[in-house]
């Protein structure tokens, strides 16, 4: 059942993180995140009102953990980190995707302790990047951060995402040449420096996510496993390059 992401990207590269994506991980929960060095620990399960609904408040049932549900619909914002860290935890649970992804993220690593994500939905790529976007002043910014000991997908919960988020998480994916190009531009005029390996990495599954990305919005898993799969890869580009250049460049800010 367990998927060691290495078997997902390049295998000579290492990571401490454990990654598996199954159609279904209805009371298994528990058991994925006891193979990670939680035993004990006391755990907080971070989601908001909706992320609550989709997979959170099974997530509570099966684990009996002390919870936070954000109401309405939380930014990642520096208010909201310390909303986070105000409470006693020795381990975060994060429900949800890129907003709850983030805080529990930076949280975790202000604090020292170790997280988990259970996505809710193929919304955006950085479930296994090392930086989380936090808005400060008004001002989002990219902070340093740490990998989740685990990324744990429920196909079954994830395809039935929102819609817009389905999109959004196809849209990062469609920024990568762009990304490439305005990295590689800034490498050649600026001599900053630049590496092919996250581009290299995502080559095997670009063509047939883009040929098949109409059956997203189906709930067809298969497609919706190999747009995980190429989210999760490109998080770990960003990793690798240490920030977000592989994945994020000009027409962000279009």
């Amino acid at each position: 059942m367990l998927n060691q992401i290495s078997k997902l990207i390049l295998p000579e590269f290492k990571i401490s993180s454990d990654v598996v994506i199954e159609k279904s991980l209805a009371d298994k929960s528990s058991e994925l995140v006891g193979r990670i060095d939680f035993a004990g620990k006391k755990l907080l399960i971070v989601c908001d009102s909706a992320t609550h609904e989709a997979l959170g408040k099974r997530i509570i049932k099966e684990f009996g953990a002390e919870s936070l549900i954000l109401s309405g619909k939380p930014h990642a914002d520096l208010e909201t980190v310390t909303n986070i860290r105000a409470h006693e935890y020795e381990a975060l649970i994060a429900v949800g995707s890129g907003t709850i992804s983030d805080l529990c993220k930076y949280a975790s690593f202000l604090d020292d302790k170790p997280y988990v994500v259970f996505p809710t939905a193929p919304s955006m790529n950085g479930y296994l990047s090392a930086n989380a976007s936090i808005t400060v002043n008004g001002h989002k910014q990219s902070f340093k951060a740490h990998l989740p000991k685990g990324v744990f997908c429920d196909l079954n919960v994830i395809a039935n995402a929102p819609k817009r988020l389905i999109l959004s998480g196809i849209g990062d994916s469609l920024c990568r040449p762009t990304a490439q190009a305005d990295w590689l531009l800034s490498h050649l005029l600026f001599a900053t420096p630049y590496d092919a390996a996250p581009f290299e990495m995502l080559a095997p599954y670009e063509k047939e996510l883009f040929t098949h990305s109409g059956k997203l919005t189906e709930g067809d898993l298969s497609v919706v496993k190999l747009l995980l799969k190429t989210l999760l890869i490109s998080g770990l580009g960003m990793t690798i390059a240490g920030g977000s250049y592989p994945a994020s460049q000009g027409e962000h800010m279009i």
